[in-house]
């Protein structure tokens, strides 16, 4: 197949059995063959896809790991230490430029995470998912 050709993400499963599909397939596409969605949120991590096609089981799974794979990576370009901070005052992440500063600093900047929570709450009332409304 040329260099020119578009790249297929196939996810092999119940519905899509990738031994039927590759004769047709591989005549119009250049093909890459995963079994799971683990495996195709990988492969898509590394390379670009004209297209995917997916079990529809499987694919479910791959917008969710895509977009906080897209949200870490925004992250992690700040210039800036950042953090996420739980109300308990755990710190559940941090990018590159956070893990540099002395662990005395992190500890200071969760206990102000914490009370910026804790201001924003009792100001704001109960806080809603907003992605259901």
């Amino acid at each position: 197949m040329a260099d020119d050709s578009p790249r297929l993400l196939v996810i092999s499963g119940p519905t899509v059995d990738p031994a039927e599909l590759a004769p047709e397939l591989r005549a119009r596409y250049e093909l890459e063959v995963v079994d799971d969605a683990d495996a195709a949120i990988e492969a898509l991590r590394r390379e670009p896809y004209a297209a995917v096609l997916a079990d529809g089981a499987a694919f479910p799974r791959l917008p969710r790991g895509l977009e906080a794979d897209k949200a870490a990576m925004a992250l992690n370009t700040i210039g800036e230490g950042v953090i996420i901070v739980e109300a308990d005052g755990r710190g559940t992440w941090t990018n590159p430029r956070m893990r540099t500063f002395a662990p005395e600093v992190i500890e200071h900047v969760k206990r102000v995470g914490v009370q910026a929570l804790q201001v924003f709450a009792a100001g704001s009332g109960p806080i809603t998912d907003l992605s259901q409304t």
